[in-house]
């Protein structure tokens, strides 16, 4: 999220994915490696295979009579 979108959006990906990953240590449903495995993978991952955003947008819309999204491409 934060390389794809910037840290507008990889700020609270990042703090509730640590809050799983605490609740899941926390139950006793994982072992501490079993998380920080799981986060090394996903931030590896997610910088060899994302890309940031670029061009495309979506925009709410919204009229006296309709409400409708609109999609856009800037070139």
């Amino acid at each position: 999220m934060r390389k794809r979108y910037g840290w507008e959006f990889g700020i609270p990906a990042y703090a509730a994915a640590t809050f799983v990953a605490v609740s899941r240590v926390e139950a006793k449903e994982h072992y501490v490696q079993d998380v920080l495995a799981g986060a090394a993978i996903g931030i590896a991952s997610s910088y060899l295979l994302s890309q940031p955003y670029q061009g495309w947008h979506l925009q709410p819309e919204v009229g006296q009579k309709y409400y409708g999204i609109r999609l856009g491409c800037s070139w």
